[in-house]
């Protein structure tokens, strides 16, 4: 039988904090319970090792690294098995999280509702206000592709003319692989759901006359 599964924190580390930008943004656009147990760490492995240590999660249970003084060669020496301490120590936590990735990916999935999605991808196109919906990267493809047709919704003279557009522009994002994703009412938010084409039209037509507003 399966066993409840709860998840108490998430701390990612990255090397690069020029990402940090981005990934606020990303977490912004996550459910609010998952957005407060997450928490992006930036810097060296050392650097993110011990920023983790304030909420409580010991350095010793990181990623081990040798240190000492030591003459030009027997630090050369510590560095090689340090490194070979560290990629071995790697490659068990990978073997550790293959071994337990399947059965949670089937616990998830058993608690999603059907037809629903548990998050969206870089290409998708993300229903709501604010400035996390709008700087989600499918959004903002979206906007581009909508650049080159904002004159032309402007000289559609009728609401059909207007309706045959949205359903073109449909199409040309659709065969992009881009989805029109809002998050799922009934899950309190945790998952996201395809929206109908209709809806999808709408969004597009409001888009397009927002940005032909929009001054230059």
């Amino acid at each position: 039988s399966n066993k409840p599964l709860h998840m108490a924190s998430y701390h990612i580390c990255f090397a690069n904090p020029a990402l940090r930008p981005v990934l606020n943004g990303l977490l912004m656009a996550m459910p609010k319970n998952t957005r407060l147990r997450t928490k992006f760490h930036f810097g060296s492995s050392m650097e993110c090792m011990y920023s983790m240590v304030p909420y409580g999660i010991p350095a010793s249970s990181l990623i081990p690294f040798d240190h000492g003084d030591a003459s030009d060669d027997e630090s050369c020496d510590s560095e090689s098995s340090a490194s070979n301490t560290r990629n071995a120590w790697f490659r068990k936590q990978v073997q550790l999280l293959r071994s337990k990735e399947s059965v949670l990916v089937d616990v998830i999935k058993s608690q999603m509702p059907p037809n629903t999605i548990l998050f969206p991808l870089k290409d998708d196109i993300v229903l709501g206000r604010g400035k996390p919906y709008q700087s989600f990267p499918g959004n903002l493809k979206f906007v581009e592709i909508l650049e080159d047709y904002k004159d032309v919704y402007h000289h559609c003279k009728s609401r059909t003319d207007k309706t045959s557009l949205s359903s073109k522009l449909l199409k040309v994002i659709k065969d992009r692989g881009m989805r029109f994703l809002q998050r799922h009412g009934q899950s309190d938010g945790m998952y996201w759901e395809e929206v109908t084409d209709e809806v999808a039209r709408q969004k597009i037509t409001m888009s397009l006359r927002n940005l032909y507003r929009k001054p230059q």
